[in-house]
């Protein structure tokens, strides 16, 4: 009796378990993180790097995600970011940056426990980033370096209840936008997103 009631018990567990697996739909959300970014000019003496450039971004996300099973799915979705930091200093420019991209990420969840899924994401990252210099008191003006930025997208997921997605992400920055000698890049940002899932 104790076999047939220990088979019933992990037969219902393993049931309720798929029955709380993550569907397809849309979903919204909104994230916020800290970013890098580094400004190179070869017109600088020596070539010089400016970096410095770090500071909160924050940003909405919507899209669509398709599970092929109950591990494994697909997402594709927009992405709007915006973020911008003061140098040390008085005088030091300020970069202001938006982003706004597209994103295919590969969702793997390994593990459900009642309400919850934990899970990993991996994918590809194609913003067009439009980034501004403001010099202070400087006779130089403002300069502008818009164009397409390329990275890649990696980090870890949680599930409640069908509902409430929670996700600690980074993006790392492959290629990014250039005007003239000027190239700006995003070599890391991270952060948090919650999204609600229709």
């Amino acid at each position: 009796m104790k076999k047939v009631l220990t088979s019933f018990a992990l037969v219902s567990a393993l049931a309720s378990s798929a029955a709380l697996a993550e569907q397809s739909g849309a979903f919204v959300g909104i994230d916020g993180g800290y970013a890098s970014l580094t400004v190179k000019n070869p017109n600088n003496e020596g070539n010089e790097k400016m970096s410095g450039f770090n500071g909160f971004r924050y940003g909405l996300v919507g899209g669509y995600k398709y599970f092929l099973d109950d591990n494994l799915g697909f997402r594709g979705y927009a992405r709007f970011t915006h973020g911008t930091k003061n140098t040390k200093g008085s005088n030091n420019p300020q970069l202001q940056r938006y982003d706004l991209g597209v994103n295919a990420d590969v969702l793997y969840n390994f593990l459900q426990s009642g309400d919850l899924e934990y899970g990993a994401f991996g994918g590809l990252s194609l913003d067009y980033a439009n980034n501004k210099m403001i010099q202070k008191n400087s006779e130089d003006g403002d300069g502008k370096v818009s164009g397409f930025d390329l990275g890649i997208n990696l980090g870890l997921r949680m599930n409640y209840t069908q509902t409430h997605g929670f996700e600690l992400w980074s993006r790392f920055g492959v290629v990014g936008p250039k005007k003239d000698d000027v190239k700006v890049t995003q070599p890391y940002s991270v952060g948090l997103r919650y999204t609600f899932n229709f």
